[in-house]
Protein backbone atom coordinates (compact mmCIF):
# COMPACT_ATOMS: atom_id res chain seq x y z
CA UNK A 1 0.00 0.00 0.00
CA UNK A 2 2.76 2.58 0.81
CA UNK A 3 4.43 1.79 -2.74
CA UNK A 4 1.01 2.30 -4.02
CA UNK A 5 1.25 5.51 -2.48
CA UNK A 6 4.56 6.82 -3.70
CA UNK A 7 3.77 6.03 -7.13
CA UNK A 8 0.90 7.39 -7.23
CA UNK A 9 1.97 10.66 -7.76
CA UNK A 10 4.38 10.02 -10.47
CA UNK A 11 1.23 8.09 -12.10
CA UNK A 12 -0.91 11.24 -12.16
CA UNK A 13 2.25 13.59 -13.50
CA UNK A 14 2.75 10.80 -16.51
CA UNK A 15 -1.26 11.32 -17.11
CA UNK A 16 -1.05 15.19 -17.34
CA UNK A 17 2.19 14.61 -19.36
CA UNK A 18 0.19 12.60 -21.77
CA UNK A 19 -2.98 14.78 -21.69
CA UNK A 20 -1.21 17.38 -22.55
CA UNK A 21 0.18 16.04 -25.41
CA UNK A 22 -2.91 15.23 -27.13
CA UNK A 23 -4.71 18.11 -25.94
CA UNK A 24 -6.07 21.63 -28.02
CA UNK A 25 -2.49 23.33 -28.73
CA UNK A 26 -4.38 25.95 -26.38
CA UNK A 27 -4.46 23.80 -23.68
CA UNK A 28 -1.80 21.80 -23.26
CA UNK A 29 0.67 24.24 -21.38
CA UNK A 30 -1.92 24.53 -18.65
CA UNK A 31 -2.02 20.60 -18.25
CA UNK A 32 1.84 20.81 -17.79
CA UNK A 33 1.46 22.99 -14.94
CA UNK A 34 -0.36 20.85 -12.63
CA UNK A 35 2.69 18.17 -13.29
CA UNK A 36 4.66 18.53 -9.81
CA UNK A 37 7.90 16.84 -10.52
CA UNK A 38 10.27 20.42 -12.02
CA UNK A 39 11.76 17.90 -14.26
CA UNK A 40 8.79 16.58 -16.64
CA UNK A 41 6.72 19.86 -15.97
CA UNK A 42 9.86 21.75 -17.78
CA UNK A 43 9.86 18.99 -20.61
CA UNK A 44 6.04 19.29 -21.08
CA UNK A 45 5.87 23.16 -21.12
CA UNK A 46 9.17 23.01 -23.79
CA UNK A 47 6.92 20.44 -25.78
CA UNK A 48 3.93 22.56 -25.64
CA UNK A 49 5.68 25.95 -26.59
CA UNK A 50 7.14 23.62 -29.72
CA UNK A 51 3.49 23.24 -30.64
CA UNK A 52 2.95 26.85 -30.74
CA UNK A 53 6.30 27.57 -32.90
CA UNK A 54 5.45 25.12 -34.92
CA UNK A 55 2.06 26.77 -35.78
CA UNK A 56 3.63 30.49 -36.00
CA UNK A 57 2.31 30.96 -32.65
CA UNK A 58 5.27 32.78 -32.00
CA UNK A 59 4.46 34.89 -28.94
CA UNK A 60 2.39 32.70 -27.29
CA UNK A 61 5.30 29.95 -27.72
CA UNK A 62 7.59 32.35 -26.18
CA UNK A 63 5.19 32.99 -23.25
CA UNK A 64 4.47 29.21 -22.65
CA UNK A 65 8.79 29.61 -22.17
CA UNK A 66 8.25 32.31 -20.32
CA UNK A 67 6.61 29.92 -17.33
CA UNK A 68 9.30 27.25 -16.95
CA UNK A 69 11.77 28.11 -14.18
CA UNK A 70 15.04 30.48 -15.14
CA UNK A 71 17.87 28.25 -15.91
CA UNK A 72 18.96 24.97 -18.23
CA UNK A 73 15.17 24.11 -19.17
CA UNK A 74 14.05 27.59 -20.23
CA UNK A 75 16.88 28.28 -21.99
CA UNK A 76 16.27 25.04 -24.00
CA UNK A 77 12.99 26.19 -24.86
CA UNK A 78 14.00 29.60 -26.32
CA UNK A 79 16.66 27.44 -28.30
CA UNK A 80 13.85 25.44 -29.56
CA UNK A 81 11.41 27.68 -30.09
CA UNK A 82 13.42 29.49 -32.51
CA UNK A 83 14.33 26.40 -34.22
CA UNK A 84 11.00 25.23 -34.57
CA UNK A 85 9.28 28.29 -35.73
CA UNK A 86 12.20 28.22 -38.07
CA UNK A 87 13.24 32.11 -36.71
CA UNK A 88 15.46 34.64 -38.45
CA UNK A 89 16.28 38.47 -38.41
CA UNK A 90 15.43 40.14 -35.13
CA UNK A 91 12.78 37.87 -33.70
CA UNK A 92 15.58 34.89 -33.71
CA UNK A 93 18.05 37.10 -32.39
CA UNK A 94 16.12 38.01 -29.68
CA UNK A 95 14.81 34.60 -28.95
CA UNK A 96 18.93 33.37 -28.87
CA UNK A 97 20.07 36.27 -26.51
CA UNK A 98 17.67 34.55 -23.65
CA UNK A 99 18.61 30.69 -24.51
CA UNK A 100 21.70 31.31 -22.20
CA UNK A 101 24.40 28.34 -22.72
CA UNK A 102 22.39 27.50 -25.73
CA UNK A 103 23.10 31.19 -27.79
CA UNK A 104 26.25 30.29 -29.42
CA UNK A 105 24.16 26.94 -31.26
CA UNK A 106 20.68 29.07 -31.74
CA UNK A 107 22.70 31.90 -33.27
CA UNK A 108 24.76 29.53 -35.83
CA UNK A 109 21.22 27.73 -36.39
CA UNK A 110 19.75 31.45 -37.53
CA UNK A 111 22.65 31.99 -39.05
CA UNK A 112 21.99 28.40 -41.06
CA UNK A 113 18.40 29.56 -42.06
CA UNK A 114 18.83 33.09 -43.16
CA UNK A 115 22.00 32.25 -45.40
CA UNK A 116 19.17 30.34 -47.75
CA UNK A 117 17.58 33.87 -48.74
CA UNK A 118 21.44 34.64 -50.33
CA UNK A 119 21.11 34.16 -54.13
CA UNK A 120 23.59 31.59 -54.73
CA UNK A 121 23.52 31.87 -58.99
CA UNK A 122 26.18 30.04 -60.80
CA UNK A 123 29.11 33.62 -61.95
CA UNK A 124 27.74 35.44 -58.45
CA UNK A 125 30.01 33.69 -55.49
CA UNK A 126 31.58 36.80 -55.06
CA UNK A 127 28.72 38.54 -54.04
CA UNK A 128 27.10 35.27 -52.35
CA UNK A 129 30.40 35.50 -49.93
CA UNK A 130 30.22 39.42 -49.41
CA UNK A 131 26.03 38.53 -47.90
CA UNK A 132 27.23 35.42 -46.23
CA UNK A 133 29.90 37.85 -44.50
CA UNK A 134 27.50 40.35 -44.16
CA UNK A 135 25.26 37.81 -42.50
CA UNK A 136 28.15 36.33 -39.93
CA UNK A 137 28.65 40.04 -38.97
CA UNK A 138 24.59 39.98 -37.71
CA UNK A 139 24.37 36.51 -36.18
CA UNK A 140 28.08 35.84 -34.79
CA UNK A 141 28.89 39.18 -33.79
CA UNK A 142 32.00 38.15 -31.80
CA UNK A 143 33.48 36.16 -35.14
CA UNK A 144 35.76 39.03 -36.82
CA UNK A 145 38.49 38.69 -39.11
CA UNK A 146 39.40 35.66 -40.72
CA UNK A 147 37.44 33.70 -38.22
CA UNK A 148 34.34 35.57 -39.95
CA UNK A 149 35.41 35.58 -43.76
CA UNK A 150 36.04 31.44 -42.93
CA UNK A 151 32.58 31.40 -41.34
CA UNK A 152 31.22 32.69 -44.86
CA UNK A 153 33.22 30.97 -46.95
CA UNK A 154 32.43 27.30 -45.54
CA UNK A 155 28.51 28.31 -45.78
CA UNK A 156 29.27 29.43 -49.10
CA UNK A 157 30.77 25.99 -50.06
CA UNK A 158 27.73 24.01 -48.50
CA UNK A 159 25.46 26.04 -50.74
CA UNK A 160 27.82 25.44 -54.24
CA UNK A 161 28.12 21.64 -53.09
CA UNK A 162 24.38 21.43 -53.04
CA UNK A 163 24.59 21.93 -56.97
CA UNK A 164 25.60 18.26 -57.16
CA UNK A 165 22.99 17.27 -55.00
CA UNK A 166 21.18 15.50 -58.04
CA UNK A 167 23.67 15.72 -60.63
CA UNK A 168 27.24 14.58 -61.13
CA UNK A 169 30.01 17.42 -60.64
CA UNK A 170 30.99 19.87 -63.06
CA UNK A 171 33.85 22.58 -62.80
CA UNK A 172 31.83 24.98 -64.69
CA UNK A 173 29.60 25.21 -61.81
CA UNK A 174 32.18 26.80 -59.43
CA UNK A 175 31.21 29.78 -61.22
CA UNK A 176 34.27 32.28 -60.35
CA UNK A 177 35.57 30.02 -57.46
CA UNK A 178 39.37 29.46 -57.73
CA UNK A 179 40.20 25.68 -57.77
CA UNK A 180 40.85 24.67 -53.93
CA UNK A 181 37.51 26.26 -53.24
CA UNK A 182 35.66 24.37 -56.01
CA UNK A 183 37.20 21.13 -54.55
CA UNK A 184 35.94 22.42 -51.08
CA UNK A 185 32.77 22.65 -52.66
CA UNK A 186 32.80 19.02 -54.19
CA UNK A 187 33.93 18.05 -51.19
CA UNK A 188 30.78 19.54 -49.32
CA UNK A 189 28.25 17.83 -51.59
CA UNK A 190 29.66 14.21 -49.99
CA UNK A 191 26.94 14.27 -46.86
CA UNK A 192 28.07 10.42 -46.47
CA UNK A 193 28.90 9.13 -43.21
CA UNK A 194 32.92 8.31 -42.42
CA UNK A 195 31.71 4.89 -42.64
CA UNK A 196 30.72 4.74 -46.27
CA UNK A 197 33.14 7.13 -47.57
CA UNK A 198 35.85 4.80 -46.20
CA UNK A 199 34.18 1.95 -47.94
CA UNK A 200 35.57 3.01 -51.08
CA UNK A 201 38.88 3.38 -50.61
CA UNK A 202 40.84 0.26 -50.95
CA UNK A 203 39.77 -0.17 -54.55
CA UNK A 204 40.02 2.17 -57.12
CA UNK A 205 37.60 4.94 -56.71
CA UNK A 206 35.53 5.69 -59.73
CA UNK A 207 32.88 7.95 -60.21
CA UNK A 208 30.12 5.42 -61.11
CA UNK A 209 31.19 3.83 -57.57
CA UNK A 210 30.94 6.92 -55.97
CA UNK A 211 27.49 7.06 -57.37
CA UNK A 212 26.34 4.08 -55.77
CA UNK A 213 26.70 5.19 -52.75
CA UNK A 214 24.34 8.06 -53.21
CA UNK A 215 27.64 10.58 -53.92
CA UNK A 216 28.12 12.85 -56.55
CA UNK A 217 30.34 11.45 -58.95
CA UNK A 218 31.63 13.49 -61.35
CA UNK A 219 31.78 14.30 -65.30
CA UNK A 220 34.67 13.58 -67.00
CA UNK A 221 35.98 17.43 -66.85
CA UNK A 222 35.72 17.41 -63.14
CA UNK A 223 37.96 14.38 -62.78
CA UNK A 224 41.14 16.14 -61.49
CA UNK A 225 39.49 17.59 -59.18
CA UNK A 226 37.36 15.16 -57.88
CA UNK A 227 40.26 12.43 -57.70
CA UNK A 228 42.32 14.89 -55.49
CA UNK A 229 39.66 15.12 -53.43
CA UNK A 230 39.18 11.60 -52.71
CA UNK A 231 42.67 10.74 -52.40
CA UNK A 232 42.90 13.25 -49.36
CA UNK A 233 39.91 11.03 -48.29
CA UNK A 234 41.57 8.06 -48.34
CA UNK A 235 44.44 9.22 -46.79
CA UNK A 236 42.12 10.39 -44.10
CA UNK A 237 41.08 7.13 -44.09
CA UNK A 238 44.06 5.20 -43.87
CA UNK A 239 45.62 7.15 -40.77
CA UNK A 240 42.60 6.14 -38.98
CA UNK A 241 41.29 9.72 -39.15
CA UNK A 242 37.75 11.18 -39.05
CA UNK A 243 36.94 12.41 -42.76
CA UNK A 244 36.73 16.05 -42.59
CA UNK A 245 35.12 17.39 -45.20
CA UNK A 246 36.47 20.67 -44.60
CA UNK A 247 39.66 20.75 -46.11
CA UNK A 248 43.00 22.98 -45.20
CA UNK A 249 42.24 26.03 -47.25
CA UNK A 250 44.78 29.46 -47.39
CA UNK A 251 43.47 32.51 -45.87
CA UNK A 252 44.39 33.55 -49.64
CA UNK A 253 42.57 31.05 -51.14
CA UNK A 254 39.33 32.33 -49.76
CA UNK A 255 36.78 34.44 -51.15
CA UNK A 256 36.57 37.89 -49.89
CA UNK A 257 34.05 38.84 -47.74
CA UNK A 258 34.16 42.40 -47.75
Amino acid sequence: MIWLLACAPQQRDQDRYIASTIAARAEAADLCIDIADDTLRADCLIHAAARHARAADIGTAQDTCRRIDAGLWQDECWFLTADDAALIGAEALEACQRSGRFEPHCRGHALGRAALSVDFTVGRESESAKALGTLVTQYRTRSRGQKRRSMANELLMIQVGNRWSTAPFHPDECGVLPEPLCAWAYRASLDGTDTSLGSLCPGPVTSEAVRRIGLSGWEPAGEPIARAVWTAICQQVADGLPVDLKPAVLPGEMMPVD
